[in-house]
């Protein structure tokens, strides 16, 4: 939206030059007003919110920061691309029962034991991020 923001106000801008009939006043307010457009556009694009329980990790041109920004209300360069990372602890489940579990299907374990017989097993995994080796992770899944 900031960027549509000051699109708007360089649209402003620009017909204030077109503006041959009108007063001198009136093209003073017009370009005040997309001064103002403007600034609005840059403030909003400022600062971001980081949800509680999520981590942001910062990317500039491809370039991953290892700064990270914890919840909150954060100020940011207007460039740059932020991505929230989940840090709250998930579970991840492996079951042969084909509604249980993040993913739909048999994604049971199958292991053989020492007498060649294979056994199922269903899993379940508690794992959460670390906050500082996420900008690590973003560049993997990148």
């Amino acid at each position: 939206m900031s960027i549509f923001l000051c699109f708007i106000a360089i649209l402003i801008f620009i017909s204030t030059f077109f503006m041959k009939f009108q007063t001198p006043n009136l093209i003073t307010r017009v370009k005040l007003l997309a001064f103002t457009v403007f600034a609005i556009g840059i403030m909003s694009s400022l600062f971001v919110t980081i949800n509680p329980g999520k981590i942001g990790v910062q990317s500039l041109f491809g370039k991953v920061s290892s700064d990270v920004l914890y919840s909150g209300l954060r100020m940011v360069n207007p460039l740059m691309k932020i991505y929230e990372f989940d840090i709250r602890t998930q579970n991840y489940t492996m079951s042969g029962v084909h509604d249980e579990g993040s993913k739909s299907g048999d994604d049971a374990i199958r292991v053989l034991t020492a007498d060649g017989l294979e056994v199922v097993v269903d899993l379940s995994v508690l794992y959460r991020p670390v906050a500082t080796e996420c900008p690590k992770y973003y560049q993997l899944l990148e």
